[in-house]
């Protein structure tokens, strides 16, 4: 299989999570659902249905910064990232119609719950589930959380023991999904790479020298294109060397 099937195929399942309804976030708030005999389903008018799914102010400050994770997780159009070519693109995009999305890369502690939250993600969750809808829905949300973690407003909170925390936990999981390619795809593995890399980056100038000196690794480090899986090994290699 070539490596645009296999990006084609994961892509078809990140995209299962634009279709998903009703998501309870916490104990204080809950999305309505937008299923199609909803009021909110039946209405044609996007902007009304951004509208409906936004955080109400008052709610905020009851929801913690992993609570505002989960809702980033369960936003039912986070499947808009996927529908740019370029994801990091798609990634703003849902950020600009999102406010809990905006609210929670303002959070001081960002950091430490992102990091309670992906040392906790399974990367074969999917197993577990009973359909491919939802075993492709699991493995969309460990691909948006590892893209969430990679934004720069996380990664420039980072100190060096957080530094070393991530990039272990993403190797560990990287090296389980490489183990299930068959399922995650190459573009499963490149959401984890891209974080390896971001960190490696911003983190480590002399790789990051390296980094400038390879074709096309700017391309996929900004704009989650990979035009081959090299970049992904000269990435691992990275990390495991440095």
């Amino acid at each position: 299989m070539n490596i645009q099937h296999k990006l084609a195929n994961v892509t078809i399942s990140a995209l299962v999570m634009l279709v998903m309804g009703s998501f309870l976030l916490a104990q204080n708030f809950e999305y309505p659902s937008i299923d199609r005999k909803s009021e909110i389903g039946k209405s044609l008018i996007v902007q009304k249905r951004e509208e409906a799914l936004q955080i109400p102010s008052d709610p905020f400050g009851a929801l913690s910064s992993e609570d505002l994770i989960n809702a980033f997780l369960d936003y039912p159009f986070i499947g808009l990232i996927a529908a740019y070519n370029d994801m990091q693109h798609g990634f703003d995009v849902v950020c600009q119609r999102f406010n809990g999305a905006r609210e929670l890369l303002t959070r001081e502690d960002i950091a430490d719950a992102l990091l309670k939250v992906y040392l906790k993600a399974d990367p074969l969750r999917y197993k577990e589930t009973s359909t491919l809808f939802e075993g492709g829905a699991a493995m969309a949300k460990l691909c948006y959380l590892e893209l969430l973690i990679s934004q720069d407003e996380v990664l420039k909170r980072l100190d060096g023991d957080d530094v070393n925390a991530f990039l272990k936990r993403a190797l560990e999981i990287y090296n389980t999904k490489s183990g299930h390619i068959g399922d995650y795809g190459v573009h499963g593995l490149a959401f984890t790479g891209l974080l390896i890399g971001r960190i490696l980056r911003l983190h480590y100038p002399t790789v990051a020298s390296e980094f400038e000196q390879i074709e096309n690794m700017d391309l996929f480090l900004n704009k989650v294109q990979l035009t081959s899986t090299s970049i992904l090994d000269t990435i691992i290699s990275s990390a495991l060397n440095r």
